[in-house]
């Protein structure tokens, strides 16, 4: 890997990044201030590498430059600034980056650039003013299934119609003023909400709206600050992966719409704090699927399933909400 530093090209450097390459013993990438280029190869098979500093000074990344960077470990986020305006094809595939902050001056993404990025949850492009051009669908190829395109409310529109980008509409977002995520479900006029931990609020609430349509949705949001969570009446599906202690440690109380038909993954045995499900607004008894016995002795003490008391009995009775039936109480 001797010729991964000459592609390198600008001004600075020193010959430590050079020795390190070579062995392959690099745990970081921090490209000197005055390189113009990050070229063919740069740091392909740094598997190991954890973090990534790309200066201002950068203006290209060419082809395979980061394929396979950080496979190993992973990387928690590559800030790629406003300064590149050209990534090379197959540029960051298969890398480990775990969030992707793109330069705003990118006009186009070409084949496999994030190929195969399956530890990559977020792209974030929030900071464009126009729909980059996507060459090809294989640019994301093999995308994580729950991974996130983030743009400008601004944009939306645009961006979901674009040749090509149209075929990840289920992974493109837009942003609220809280860090609260939007996504219209398909062909269908309705928006699922959701979170990535940028909101700030200790109680949060969900809107019944978001650019005049409906959101019937809701795949559960993620906040170290959130202690209530407020979810409208306009909401008939809500998946609870992600409604627990590893991701909302201070979470105390949810209060759920009256609309809801299903919930998916809701385990009260995930979150040591959260005491009170309060379902009393409901005017049926919602599915409670993707449920295997829970660890009882694990749910906080005083846990409280709070439900409409003409529902009472059918509610401990139905599938898997029976597995709660000691906690499941009467409003009223």
């Amino acid at each position: 890997m001797a010729y991964a530093f000459l592609s390198l090209i600008g001004k600075g450097g020193d010959d430590s990044v050079l020795r390190s390459l070579i062995d392959r013993s690099i745990t970081e990438i921090n490209i000197p201030e005055g390189i113009e280029t990050v070229g063919d190869y740069a740091f392909t098979f740094c598997t190991r590498v954890n973090k990534i500093t790309i200066p201002d000074s950068v203006i290209s990344i060419k082809q395979f430059s980061f394929n396979s960077v950080g496979a190993d470990v992973g990387i928690d986020e590559v800030v790629i600034p406003d300064s590149v305006t050209k990534l090379g094809p197959n540029s960051f595939r298969y890398s480990g980056v775990k969030k992707i902050v793109l330069s705003k001056n990118i006009t186009s993404i070409r084949t496999n650039t994030f190929g195969s990025c399956q530890m990559c949850a977020l792209y974030d492009f929030s900071n464009h003013m126009s729909v980059p051009k996507l060459e090809t669908i294989g640019a994301f190829e093999l995308i994580d299934a729950n991974a996130r395109i983030l743009v400008p409310t601004s944009l939306y529109s645009d961006w979901i119609v674009a040749t090509n980008w149209a075929s990840f509409l289920k992974h493109i977002w837009v942003p609220d003023s809280r860090g609260l995520l939007f996504t219209l479900r398909g062909d269908v006029e309705e928006y699922q909400a959701s979170g990535i931990g940028d909101c700030t609020d200790s109680t949060v609430v969900i809107p019944s709206e978001y650019e005049g349509l409906p959101v019937t949705r809701f795949s559960a949001v993620a906040s170290s600050k959130m202690t209530e969570l407020f979810i409208p009446d306009s909401v008939t599906w809500i998946n609870c992966g992600t409604l627990d202690e590893d991701f909302n440690p201070n979470l105390e109380k949810i209060v759920f719409g009256s609309g809801l038909t299903r919930i998916d993954r809701l385990r009260l045995d995930r979150n040591s704090k959260c005491n009170v499900y309060d379902f009393s607004r409901c005017e049926q008894v919602p599915k409670l699927g993707f449920v295997t016995e829970p660890v009882i002795e694990s749910i906080q003490e005083g846990c409280r399933v709070i439900v409409p008391a003409e529902l009472l009995d059918e509610w401990k009775a139905a599938t898997n909400w029976s597995l709660y039936a000691d906690y499941i109480v009467s409003a009223n």
